[in-house]
């Protein structure tokens, strides 16, 4: 079930924080995070991050950026 557009998207701040600190240094280590739920912005372009599903990280490079998805779609559970 999606999210309410009165709502807007959600990012978690903290993931937010990863990538501004990382575009900051130049560095291409991949961010993980937990957060599934996250709506993958523009600035998350050219970044690798490590989606946990629950039992492993799945690897999940952000090549372009087209219509706003999730990184729930893009990592399956299990």
């Amino acid at each position: 079930m999606g999210r309410s557009l009165k709502k807007g998207d959600f990012t978690d701040a903290k993931l937010l924080k990863k990538v501004a600190t990382q575009k900051s240094a130049g560095s291409n280590k991949p961010i993980k995070t937990w957060s599934r739920r996250s709506t993958i912005h523009f600035e998350f372009v050219g970044h690798t991050f490590n989606v946990h599903n629950g039992k492993q990280y799945i690897i999940v490079a952000i090549g372009s950026y087209g219509d706003p998805a999730e990184f729930v779609a893009l990592a399956l559970p299990n």
